[in-house]
């Protein structure tokens, strides 16, 4: 894989990675939907910053992926998204206070060693 191919897949890991910490932050405001279902709150809900920057940050990772995938094999390209995981967990512990347990670190470990693994083969 060429380190171009390795940014490119990267880069649509980390834009998915921050599109899921910001969809999160967004569902923070649904329980305000539910107590009081009607059309314009849905359509605020779904308008709003969070949840329009988080689609945005999603189709521009989905498209670099597209991207990525006429470059690399998809063998090689598809565990690379094991990455986000690694990525989530840090900026849910780091933006939501989520627990970091040792059991995580692991998990990110072995992660990190099946990734090298794999683009080393």
């Amino acid at each position: 894989m060429t380190p171009q191919s390795f940014l490119i897949i990267f880069s649509a890991v980390i834009l998915n990675a921050i599109s899921q910490i910001v969809l999160k932050f967004a569902s923070a405001n649904i329980t305000q939907l539910t107590k009081n279902v009607n059309l314009i709150n849905v359509i605020n809900f779904f308008f709003s910053w969070p949840v329009l920057t988080g689609l945005l940050l999603y189709l521009i990772s989905f498209v670099l992926w597209i991207f990525a995938l006429s470059k690399v094999e998809v063998s090689i390209a598809y565990p690379m998204l094991s990455i986000g995981y690694i990525l989530v967990t840090l900026f849910a512990w780091f933006f939501f206070n989520e627990p970091l347990s040792i059991s995580k670190f692991l998990a990110i470990f072995l992660i990190v060693a099946g990734v090298v693994t794999l683009v080393k083969a």
